[in-house]
């Protein structure tokens, strides 16, 4: 699968039990237009519930076509515990068995039309026990909820029913129908209906959220009531984003009658495209500054935080703002269906900035906010930062992430060039090359001071070779985690009482995040080929190459496991910032002979490390808190 998102939208809409619990089903039309304009207007990871699309009866063939291009393209992700499409359809095909007449994909010759979508993301234990955990709160604290009073004995008395249901479930799948068996006459009360289903489908995108740490799409009028799970509004709104549409005088390229997947699929292929990624972030600087404005200019108080701050007060005064300065000015028509799609997103792109000029300058506060932040046009944030050095970890690293199926794209700094990835298991992660050594314009010390600064990320990590210190007890790719990291450079130049030298060493040495060590101690390994060893790890600026120094070195600190170059730099940078920070690197020789086998050690040295960082990754816990 290729995650390479920096921020991931869970398409909910997808879900039947959502809409249902809506009781007015969302047009397809409009399912399919809401996702071609996140797929426009955003720089998104889509992805939704595998088992939402093989379920949902009342997506017909345009919805399936539009998501049968968008998984073919890589554009779109299934989330599945099950890692083929035969365990999916074994193990649904056991959990609806008690409501098999309602989910005929997964027991006729109906599903075989869905046979191309198939699990591109594994999702870890699936969703059934956090839904279980969240409808057990729910029933135990349904007085608090707010439901209308009239209703509210009916709700109230499902309580117990529900509860039963819980405790007595075994592999029957979290629906409706299943509750349903356990109510009595309860289940044919729609308001009870209407509470249970709506709990189903709040707890089930609420886990699907912290999966991918996705958003959800506001603003499609029947669901209405999921939008203040939203994380990230007012980015991902439907209306806001059709409302830039048709400012562009774009419109008519989400007319979902005329225009089907044939045509669409020549924009879904360039939205990797440096014009689609400006774009994106163009959109998402104009919105977030007039967000901010809101705020900025009417402070929330608690009396009137509902009433002025609420999602559709301030939609509504959003869209307001962009229409007043787009009526009567002439809107371009940049869309015709022959023209190339980079050039037209290119003129969009332009005439959006041209707006948010125009907003500026009828806005004071507005165009104060959009000027301070325009530096940050096309820089998204990351979780993870890795720091590689040399050619050697810098290949592994890559190679690490496109066997796993994870592509990057490149974004520029004022100094720095990343690659960019994910989320994986939650995370954006980017990775930065830097000079040798800790010191100088290019050191690690600059370079990951600049990265903090441009990324913000929550965790450093210094992913690589090192020197190990006893070959006899540790051998060529087993990687060192620097449990505390030590600076052998700086050091006091004295005599003793016959005049001779003596060396005693005065660097910092400091424990690294008990985070990060944890996350890197506690991943599964097992099936790895190399050991992994926590310790003390020194660093220096010096290359080093000879057998008495390492001896001297062993000598002041017995305790090390091995050393390296750039991890002072790393640990100085990120420690003045508060940020975790972790050194994983390999041992590819002994600071001595390095000649010896050279090439063929590094490689082996830094696809160990590049491995144990992807698992890491992987295995989830490093996202931003």
């Amino acid at each position: 699968m290729s995650h390479r998102r920096s921020d991931a939208v869970y398409l909910h809409y997808l879900d039947r039990e959502l809409n249902e619990a809506a009781g007015r089903f969302p047009h397809e039309q409009d399912l399919i237009r809401a996702t071609r304009l996140l797929t426009f207007f955003t720089q998104s990871e889509l992805y939704c519930g595998l088992s939402a699309i093989w379920e949902n009866h009342r997506l017909g063939g345009r919805t399936r076509e539009d998501f049968e291009l968008l998984l073919r393209c890589g554009e779109m992700q299934t989330v599945s515990r099950d890692a083929t499409l035969a365990e999916f359809k074994r193990s649904r095909a056991i959990a609806y068995l008690h409501d098999r007449d309602r989910y005929l994909n997964y027991y006729t010759q109906a599903g075989d039309r869905l046979e191309w979508l198939v699990p591109t993301w594994s999702k870890a234990g699936g969703s059934t026990a956090p839904l279980l955990q969240s409808m057990n709160s729910w029933a135990a604290t349904i007085p608090v909820h707010n439901y209308d009073r009239r209703f509210m004995p009916a709700i109230h008395a499902a309580r117990e029913p529900v509860q039963e249901a819980i405790l007595r479930r075994e592999t029957q799948a979290i629906t409706y129908s299943y509750f349903k068996g356990f109510l009595g006459d309860l289940g044919e009360n729609p308001h009870v209906e209407y509470a249970v289903r709506r709990q189903i489908s709040r707890g089930f995108t609420a886990d699907n959220q912290r999966h991918g740490g996705g958003d959800i799409a506001t603003g499609i009028p029947e669901l209405v009531d999921f939008d203040d799970l939203s994380v990230d509004f007012p980015n991902h709104d439907i209306h806001i984003l059709g409302e830039l549409a048709a400012a562009c005088n774009m419109s008519k390229a989400f007319d979902v009658v005329q225009l089907g997947a044939d045509f669409w699929v020549k924009y879904v292929q360039c939205r990797t495209s440096s014009e689609a990624q400006l774009l994106a972030s163009t959109v998402r600087w104009l919105l977030t500054g007039l967000y901010l404005t809101e705020f900025e200019r009417h402070p929330a108080a608690a009396e009137d935080e509902v009433e002025f701050h609420g999602q559709h007060q301030i939609r509504r005064r959003m869209l307001m703002k962009v229409r007043e300065v787009t009526r009567g000015s002439g809107r371009p028509n940049f869309f015709e269906p022959e023209a190339d799609p980079e050039d037209i997103i290119e003129h969009v792109q332009n005439h959006l900035a041209w707006i948010a000029e125009r907003l500026a300058k009828r806005d004071p506060v507005l165009g104060h906010i959009l000027e301070e932040s325009r530096g940050r046009i096309g820089m998204d944030g990351a979780d993870v930062l890795l720091v590689t050095v040399n050619e050697a970890e810098t290949k592994a690293l890559r190679a690490a992430f496109r066997d796993a199926g994870h592509s990057g794209r490149s974004q520029f700094g004022a100094v720095n060039t990343y690659s960019i990835y994910g989320p994986i298991s939650g995370a954006v992660v980017a990775h930065v090359r830097c000079s040798m050594g800790s010191g100088g314009q290019g050191g690690s010390s600059l370079t990951v001071t600049d990265a903090i600064r441009d990324l913000k990320p929550s965790s450093v990590i210094g992913v690589g070779v090192a020197f190990g210190m006893d070959e006899r007890q540790q051998a060529i790719g087993e990687v060192l985690l620097s449990e505390k990291l030590t600076s052998y450079e700086p050091q006091r130049l004295g005599s003793d009482s016959g005049g001779d030298l003596v060396v005693t060493p005065r660097g910092p040495s400091a424990e690294c995040s008990p985070r990060l060590l944890g996350r890197f101690r506690d991943v599964y390994v097992d099936d790895l080929d190399f050991k992994i060893n926590a310790g003390e790890m020194l660093s220096g600026e010096k290359l080093i190459d000879n057998s008495h120094f390492k001896r001297a070195l062993l000598e002041k600190f017995p305790e090390s496991i091995g050393g390296e170059m750039e991890g002072a730099g790393v640990h100085s940078a990120a420690g003045r910032a508060n940020t975790d920070w972790i050194v994983a690197k390999s041992v590819c020789d002994y600071a001595e002979r390095k000649s010896h086998d050279k090439e063929a050690r590094q490689a082996l040295a830094a696809r160990n490390a590049a491995r144990l960082v992807m698992r890491a990754l992987e295995s989830g816990g490093l996202a931003k808190p």
